[in-house]
């Protein structure tokens, strides 16, 4: 499908949106396609569990004087099995909706790590982004100084000696910031794993968190959302989480597969038939009746071995399937009630911090540029000014960062893709 919605050289950098990676990942990650070969696995265990035992045919042949006096025999047999065919088939439909249920659950997962891995990208590519803007104006500033520089005293010289420190200190947190990039860049990749003939590289759309907000674009809640209820929250949580229908469908399993141990000690049946004769040679002229016979055995008796050890560890791994229903419903409470406060702070910090901060600080940027160039102004008076307005930018990012990144916590800690009908935005 993606081959022919995108039509790219090979090694070309691609970009994509949030949406189009997750949807991306889903159908084309080579990880869930390995996955959702367990499914048809699971499928053809069925088939295999509901099969009927195979005949078996035999004879009997006397040899010696007992072939002069006793028939020969030759016929087939049939195993019944007695309570097993049904509870093995059982077995197997339970391991179907669990293994359906965990390639949901690890489905769900890929699209958290996606999320992830998308955002680190932006966030990598919005710090570069800001130092390579920081870059631009030093060398502003130092081109300025020394075409300025009509005396070519110490004071002159001192300043263009501090423009170039500022330089290239800045010029040591571009290339931080370009190998920062790359390795998220990497990473964003390797998440979506989708390399099966594809030499593309993938990259997010968006270059750069400050030049607006995106909630929409990385589907999260905006600000004017309403965050409903935790009580909601959790309801629709903890009916749909994808981790406690994989412990419910592992409890399901255990049980049936402890149903299949305990009737392993019923003996079965084998039903046999066919036909009995003598060669007219063997027969000592005494004569022999040929004809059919039909026989019943009871096999498989358990008086020796009773399969006590079995049931005992069936009933084990049902006990550890409800320790771990349990253990998981607990543990998923107290993730999800923090996760929730830490969406609701970041929310209240965001809104605290205006975007026109940024703007401001910026603006406050020009006038100390400007005051410079008229010499109302140091050197030392301008870089720590422009300094400031960097730290403001980058705090700008890591409090939007902040923000989306606990929405994603929330995401993983509600566990289900329910939630997002409970906003409007989404």
């Amino acid at each position: 499908m993606f081959n022919a919605v995108y039509a790219f050289e090979p090694n070309e950098l691609v970009k994509i949106d949030l949406k189009q990676s997750i949807d991306m990942a889903k159908k084309r990650n080579i990880d869930m396609q390995s996955n959702s070969l367990d499914i048809e696995k699971v499928k053809n265990n069925i088939v295999k569990a509901n099969r009927l035992q195979n005949p078996n045919v035999f004879s009997f042949n006397n040899f010696g004087a007992a072939g002069r006096s006793e028939p020969q025999l030759i016929g087939i047999s049939q195993p019944i099995e007695i309570w097993k065919r049904s509870a093995r088939k059982n077995v197997e439909q339970a391991d179907l909706k669990f293994v359906k249920d965990n390639y949901a659950s690890k489905e769900y997962m890929l699209e958290i790590l996606v999320r992830e891995a998308y955002l680190n990208l932006i966030i990598a590519k919005s710090i570069l982004a800001i130092t390579q803007e920081q870059q631009d104006l030093l060398k502003e500033i130092l081109f300025y100084l020394k075409e300025t520089n009509n005396k070519n005293d110490e004071e002159s010289n001192i300043e263009i000696m501090q423009a170039e420190i500022a330089l290239n200190l800045n010029i040591a947190k571009v290339n931080s910031a370009k190998a920062s990039v790359e390795n998220a860049r990497l990473i964003f990749n390797k998440i979506l794993n989708v390399k099966d003939g594809d030499e593309r590289t993938y990259d997010c759309k968006e270059d750069n968190l400050l030049e607006k907000r995106i909630f929409t674009e990385l589907l999260t809640p905006s600000l004017e959302d309403s965050l409903p209820g935790f009580i909601n929250i959790a309801e629709i949580s903890f009916e749909n989480r994808f981790d406690i229908r994989v412990n419910k469908a592992q409890i399901d399993l255990a049980e049936k597969k402890l149903a299949l141990t305990i009737r392993q000690k019923f003996p079965d049946f084998e039903i046999s038939g066919g036909y009995s004769f003598q060669y007219a040679n063997q027969t000592d002229g005494q004569g022999h009746l040929s004809g059919a016979f039909v026989g019943v055995n009871l096999v498989n008796i358990p008086i020796f071995y009773n399969y006590t050890p079995e049931i005992k560890n069936a009933k084990i791994e049902l006990e550890q399937a409800i320790l771990k229903y349990n253990s998981t419903r607990n543990i998923a409470e107290h993730q999800l009630k923090s996760a929730y406060e830490n969406f609701k702070m970041a929310k209240k910090n965001l809104n605290h911090f205006d975007k026109n901060i940024v703007e401001k600080s910026n603006e406050v940027l020009k006038i100390s540029k400007k005051s410079f160039k008229q010499g109302k102004s140091t050197i030392t008076t301008f870089i720590l000014i422009e300094q400031s307005h960097i730290d403001v930018e980058i705090n700008y990012v890591e409090t939007l960062a902040e923000y989306y990144q606990s929405w994603i916590n929330l995401l993983k800690a509600i566990d289900s893709n329910k939630i997002y009908s409970l906003f409007d935005t989404l």
